[in-house]
């Protein structure tokens, strides 16, 4: 059986891919559409995109009934039913395909990593409100990697020699390599503030952080979170759906400020404190209070108090592996399009990894799933003598804000030039559109990202934007059949 990826098929070039499914699910009547759970808000916006009138009339049109939408994931299948999306079964990523490509030519894997097992970070915000059990949390089987002759080494990667070809680990041991991919991620940022080692302050990174999170939120009954960055307003609304009272600290003058524009803020901003979370907008937190454990965030002009609280002031790529190594670095680790460093046989991808950004065309680090895996995927192809290049990566953000879906994909316009309506705004730079962000309404989003992926001249069907029923059945097919 053969599926496809719809994240690629909505948000970019479909690829077929092997997967094993639950064919129960599956109608022979109807084009069915396999949803990539690892991101379930993104699943439920997709599978409400697929009933549109223009893609249904287009499936009938060739002869099916209809559209059957099914999820595909090991990760997240609850919240994908949650929502009404049967799961036809667990998704076998490219990833594990290579995996299987390398054993079988014989390639020596070796994984060293600190973490004890494979698990989404995008689904961490549900486990810490209750709503997803931990086990939950794995999208690979523990067995995962034994099964496929990978070798793990439980540790720490502290240096990298590329005169040797060694990477030293924190208990002095040495592993040399033919080929390197440095995937060590990011961290989250600790601000300069008094206060910031006390019990019961945390960050939200790693499953670990989540467990502490969920472990001191059975006794707690108020929380502050500095920053409302995307990662904050995760955890704010995570914290709200545990019964908690919730303060949101940001030090700028709206919520998600890298992400959404003023306006589009004040409508989130809005959502949030109608679900009971304080927003106290332009006050830099200024020291965590308490003999020992956290019992107050200090402000400028008051102190909040609270029994936990959670700083999300942004992350930091972990880089230090490559210091004094001759490797180029900027914010992340410099790679070109075949996810290489300037060392020949050293590759980086992931959140550490700086590569070009696709609107843009300048480097930096978006450190999202979606560029991670894609990134992961090109730097293995290239590893095996398969050469593939990578195109870029995206600025896109998706958050469910107590069913509110918000989405940001792309840049704001460098000169000012927009169209807003319903609820959403349309950044353009000449004759193309560079971004997207929307509160309420995110089935516009794969549409967008496909044109400014593809880099489509919009001039003639800009007009169409604005519109209720802008969609790929009225504005991607003419475009495409020009």
């Amino acid at each position: 059986m053969i599926a496809t990826e719809l994240s690629d098929v909505l948000f970019g070039t479909p690829k077929p891919v092997k997967a094993k499914v639950n064919l129960g699910v599956l109608k022979a009547d109807e084009v069915n559409i396999v949803v990539h759970g690892h991101e379930p808000i993104l699943s439920e916006m997709i599978a409400e995109a697929a009933q549109a009138s223009e893609l249904l009339d287009l499936a009938k049109s060739k002869g099916a009934n209809g559209i059957n939408v099914c999820g595909m994931c090991c990760t997240g299948n609850e919240l994908l039913m949650r929502r009404g999306i049967p799961v036809a079964g667990n998704f076998l990523n490219q990833e594990l395909a290579l995996v299987s490509g390398a054993v079988e030519a014989m390639v020596n894997v070796v994984l060293v990593s600190r973490a004890r097992e494979i698990y989404s970070t995008c689904l961490l915000p549900y486990y810490v409100s209750g709503e997803l059990e931990e086990e939950r949390l794995l999208f690979r089987e523990p067995g995962f990697c034994a099964d496929m002759n990978v070798t793990v080494i439980s540790n720490i990667a502290t240096k990298v020699m590329p005169s040797d070809n060694v990477v030293v680990l924190e208990d002095a041991k040495r592993i040399s390599y033919d080929k390197l991919l440095i995937a060590t991620g990011s961290s989250a940022l600790k601000p300069d503030m008094k206060g910031c080692d006390k019990h019961g302050v945390f960050s939200l990174k790693t499953a670990d952080d989540a467990r502490s999170i969920a472990e001191w939120s059975r006794s707690a009954v108020s929380a502050v979170v500095v920053g409302a960055g995307f990662i904050g307003v995760e955890a704010a609304v995570a914290l709200r759906k545990r019964g908690m009272k919730v303060c949101l600290v940001e030090m700028q003058d709206r919520v998600l400020p890298a992400m959404l524009d003023k306006e589009t803020a004040k409508v989130v901003q809005q959502q949030l404190e109608t679900n009971g979370i304080e927003v106290i907008l332009e006050y830099q937190a200024m020291e965590f209070q308490g003999n020992g454990k956290v019992d107050g965030v200090g402000l400028s002009h008051k102190i909040l108090n609270c029994d936990i609280a959670l700083v999300a002031v942004g992350i930091s790529p972990n880089t230090d592996i490559v210091d004094g190594s001759g490797i180029d670095v900027g914010t992340g680790i410099i790679v070109n399009e075949y996810m290489r460093t300037n060392v020949e046989n050293i590759y980086a991808a992931g959140d550490v990894a700086e590569t070009i950004d696709f609107v843009s065309q300048k480097r930096t680090v978006n450190a999202i799933w979606p560029n991670a895996t894609r990134q992961g995927k090109i730097a293995a192809h290239n590893i095996l003598g398969d050469t593939k290049t990578y195109a870029g990566s995206d600025r896109m953000n998706v958050i469910d804000i107590f069913g509110m879906p918000i989405v940001a994909i792309g840049h704001q316009s460098p000169d000012g030039d927009t169209l807003t309506a319903q609820g959403k705004r349309f950044d353009f730079k000449g004759s193309h559109v560079v971004g997207f962000t929307s509160a309420g309404d995110a089935r516009k989003a794969g549409v967008v990202l496909s044109l400014i992926r593809e880099g489509t001249d919009i001039s003639r069907i800009r007009d169409y934007f604005p519109r209720e029923d802008f969609g790929y059945g009225k504005v991607v097919r003419p475009v495409s059949h020009r």
